[in-house]
């Protein structure tokens, strides 16, 4: 007999213990030391004050990766080059060091999340967190 929710804890990533709340400051560091950063932007990022900062964000040469139906608030955006992709596939290819990123021009070496259901978007990142090659 498998104790299932034993195993289940080992693979989530729920819970203030593995994630921290950062200062705006220390992301924008982070972002600007990144060479090939990505802004993978969730459904919940299409409320108008949120999608302001989105694309503002995405305006100083982040590419996009649009989930869901979040692609709606960055088509015919100027300046924006944003790529609609299913997240799940992403997590999936974000695993794969040989993977070529969304414009064929190399994996990522930071992702930046935005706009995603927190019981959703963990499911990825535990996929990512466990078994990345």
């Amino acid at each position: 007999m498998v104790d299932v929710t034993k195993n289940l804890k080992v693979y989530t990533t729920y819970g203030p213990k593995t994630a921290k709340g950062t200062k705006p400051a220390i992301v924008a560091k982070m972002i600007e030391k990144a060479k090939r950063p990505l802004f993978v932007v969730g459904s919940e990022v299409l409320e108008e004050e949120l999608l302001a900062r989105a694309k503002a964000i995405a305006k100083k040469g982040i590419p996009v990766a649009a989930t869901g139906h979040s692609i709606k608030g960055f088509i015919d955006e100027e300046g924006v080059d944003a790529k609609y992709i299913n997240i799940h596939f992403l997590g999936t290819f974000l695993c794969d060091p040989k993977w070529g990123g969304l414009d064929d021009n190399g994996c990522y070496d930071l992702i930046i999340l935005l706009g995603h259901k927190k019981y959703y978007i963990n499911q990825v990142l535990s996929g990512l967190k466990n078994f990345q090659t």
